[in-house]
């Protein structure tokens, strides 16, 4: 199999990401971490809606073009730019979860608007949530881009069994959105507090962990593209900088720990290939792919905005600097979908039962 995008792919992959430069430079990034009540960049989100990228995944049916290889494409360079748009939320999480488990009249609903950029969706699969005659009541925190969202699908109890609920922000009960400290301010989390809001059962339980998997696979890319924009800032740097009329990069230490990003980086591209071809072609192992894609573009993303801050020396973490945007993008997404260890422990337990890849 040829695991790489297309041309076609790549094309519309440099497209946006020429776009996404344009739109929302690293400048733009650093004002919003200042910005308590940040939600959103409203231009990347009407480019990203322009080119196509809020629709790409979606069914023809929807307004979409039914194709998740370009949305895949599109996420590393957002990634890449640190773009600060909902795009995990509403498209990886809200929009595929619901296409995947819900009703006919919620698809019909929900999806097309989503495909224009009007609606923004999040997905909040923890505890603390209870439905009680079709009307949910209790604390969601945290829900990434949950400010932003007119629109949400949870996890909650429903007398013995848990099952998942969409619940329209705008229709009826009351609800309280409380904004959340986190380290990466321009990726948002809010604590949502709901009394007797309408929700829809969607679907049981087993949905979380599918709609996780999902998840984790487009957001592998969005990582790697972070991963490998922090290495090639670094790479820059170390070849620029110069110590006693030495260029920095030239010393074995500096080489060595650019490899050893490379390395991680490759590999994670490579885990985030199979997991998107798995998801596509619906195989058994698409689960042990995606945790094998999820766990190894975080640990890229990380080492990669690590050694970063470490190569620029003092000015690493600085405000002014780039690299401390990566770091923290990087410490956002790997907790995006709960703990990376987590994922780490299950990928484990998967292998030590048993579990391997199509061959």
């Amino acid at each position: 199999m040829n695991l790489a995008f297309s041309s076609e792919h790549q094309a519309f992959a440099e497209s946006v990401m020429r776009a996404l430069e344009r739109a929302c430079p690293l400048a733009d990034v650093r004002a919003a971490l200042s910005q308590p009540d940040w939600r959103f960049h409203k231009p990347v989100w009407d480019k990203l809606r322009d080119l196509g990228v809020l629709a790409a995944a979606l069914p023809e049916a929807y307004g979409g073009a039914d194709d998740a290889i370009a949305l895949a494409a599109a996420a590393e360079t957002v990634g890449a730019t640190l773009a600060p748009a909902p795009l995990a939320s509403a498209l990886y999480l809200f929009g595929l979860t619901l296409l995947s488990e819900g009703d006919a009249e919620s698809k019909s609903k929900w999806l097309p608007t989503l495909a224009r950029g009007a609606t923004i969706g999040a997905c909040y699969f923890g505890s603390g949530l209870r439905v009680t005659n079709g009307r949910v009541t209790g604390s969601a925190q945290p829900v990434f881009d949950g400010l932003a969202a007119q629109a949400l699908i949870v996890r909650a109890n429903d007398g013995d069994a848990t099952s998942l609920f969409l619940v329209s922000l705008d229709e009826g009960g009351s609800i309280d959105k409380r904004p959340l400290r986190t380290l990466d301010a321009s990726k948002p989390a809010a604590e949502i507090v709901f009394a007797d809001c309408p929700a829809i059962r969607l679907g049981s339980d087993d949905g979380v962990q599918r709609a996780k998997d999902r998840a984790a696979t487009l957001l592998a890319f969005e990582q790697i593209g972070g991963a490998g924009a922090a290495l090639a800032i670094a790479r820059t740097y170390v070849s620029d900088r110069a110590v006693f009329g030495r260029a920095i990069g030239s010393y074995q230490s500096i080489k060595h720990a650019l490899a050893d990003v490379w390395v991680k980086l490759e590999t994670a591209r490579g885990h985030a290939y199979y997991a998107l071809w798995a998801m596509n072609s619906n195989g058994d192992d698409f689960p042990l792919a995606a945790a094998a894609a999820h766990v190894s573009a975080s640990d890229a993303f990380e080492m990669a905005a690590r050694v970063c801050v470490h190569v620029h020396g003092g000015i690493g973490f600085t405000w002014e600097a780039a690299p401390q945007l990566y770091y923290r993008r990087a410490r956002a997404l790997s907790a995006f979908l709960g703990s990376t260890q987590a994922w780490r422990d299950d990928l484990g337990r998967r292998l030590i039962d048993g579990e391997r890849p199509r061959r």
